[in-house]
């Protein structure tokens, strides 16, 4: 018997461990928080704007702030009515994905890594919550579903085929919050995803690692109309702040995620977002523009801060993180739900289809004009002989 109580212990012990790096099943909390000291990486994003980026405090890299080009935080014109256009495509479907305003479904999935999977639980729970009181914003006909898996960081997601994408199908399926029927991926027409890197066994110059990382979340982008044709928007989130800390060795990293890897990852989405901007067709969302590839990419919140107030009053403590000052604590959990249901009741983009406040979409851009082609040739003239009259 004692035996027994031995093995089962161990087991016990193992599955926790294993657990706590998020490769199992759902993390539980730990009973402490992370308590690593403050040390300073940057100013957040929103915050540098013009600024260089300055790597361990003096390592000069280049590069400036603002999620969007010419160091704003405001979307470009283009990409605002853009972003106008997709939102008032995104209506009720059936399961088939044909419009349906009476029994239609708007779904949006989140895909992601463990971090992904605690902070879609809280947001889950706050939109059911939302719909069920008698004073909430969200239509009742969106559902937001959580696809994250933990363990599962963007170098899994690449591969169209792997068991992450069935995986977050299968979550759609077994979806009957309130008696409803089961959701099906011809109705998913939003995303959120935040994902990394684990940062074991990776190289850490700068840019290299961020363009991997950009590279994986653009193939990621193209996937999700693979499995989710429907989707008409994928909102990006770079990660939160860690309190684990890289020692600038070449070799080693020295956490799971550490800083400045974790603000580093802003850089991944800026500039993949960029990239759809310029105009790259790897990524072209407009059908008047030629084949679709990705849905249409924009930041979703900016959640990596400090411990210092950002310009919007966020902030990101140590008590904030599990005791791996990697993964949200409780009140990490609650912040970044809170964040994720502020922005997609406010912004431009999202309110249509979220809270179901009425848009008015601009007209979709022309279609580019073939260039003129070679001047045809002239007929040649002919002289015909003069027969004088005899």
């Amino acid at each position: 018997m004692k035996r027994l109580l031995k093995i089962g212990l161990i087991s016990w012990l193992i599955l926790m461990q294993v657990g706590s790096h998020g490769f199992l099943f759902q993390r539980s909390h730990a009973l402490m928080t992370c308590n690593q000291p403050f040390q300073s990486v940057s100013a957040p994003l929103i915050d540098l704007k013009n600024d260089e980026y300055l790597r361990l405090g003096s390592i000069s890299t280049g590069v400036t702030g603002g999620l969007y080009p010419n160091r704003s935080n405001e979307r470009p014109l283009s990409h605002e009515e853009a972003g106008l256009r997709q939102a008032a495509k995104i209506q009720p479907l059936d399961a088939n994905g044909n419009l349906d305003l009476v029994n239609g479904r708007v779904v949006m999935l989140t895909i992601g890594m463990s971090n992904t999977d605690q902070e879609s639980r809280n947001f889950v729970q706050r939109v059911s919550a939302d719909k069920s009181s008698n004073n909430g914003v969200v239509v009742q006909h969106f559902f937001a579903v959580n696809g994250a898996e933990p363990g599962q960081s963007a170098d899994k997601w690449v591969d169209v085929n792997d068991t992450n994408w069935s995986n977050a199908k299968a979550r759609l399926g077994q979806f009957q919050m309130g008696g409803h029927p089961d959701l099906t991926a011809e109705q998913v027409q939003v995303v959120w995803i935040k994902q990394a890197h684990p940062m074991i066994n990776r190289t850490t110059a700068f840019p290299d690692h961020v363009e991997d990382l950009q590279a994986d979340l653009e193939q990621i982008a193209q996937n999700v109309l693979v499995h989710f044709p429907n989707v008409k928007i994928a909102y990006f989130s770079s990660r939160t702040r860690s309190y684990g800390y890289w020692n600038g060795d070449v070799d080693d990293w020295g956490f799971l995620s550490p800083e400045p890897a974790a603000f580093e990852t802003g850089f991944a989405v800026k500039w993949m977002i960029e990239k759809q901007i310029n105009g790259d067709s790897s990524l072209n969302f407009e059908p008047t523009l030629g084949t679709v590839n990705a849905p249409l990419l924009l930041w979703g919140p900016y959640i990596w801060a400090d411990s210092s107030p950002r310009s919007d009053g966020f902030i990101w403590t140590q008590a904030d993180l599990e005791n791996d000052c990697t993964h949200p604590s409780a009140s990490g959990e609650e912040k970044i739900g809170a964040e994720l249901f502020s922005f997609f009741s406010s912004d431009s983009t999202a309110v249509s289809w979220f809270t179901g406040a009425p848009i008015d979409p601009p007209d979709p851009p022309n279609p580019p004009i073939d260039p003129p082609g070679p001047p045809e040739a002239e007929d040649p003239l002919i002289f015909l002989p003069l027969i004088k009259n005899q």
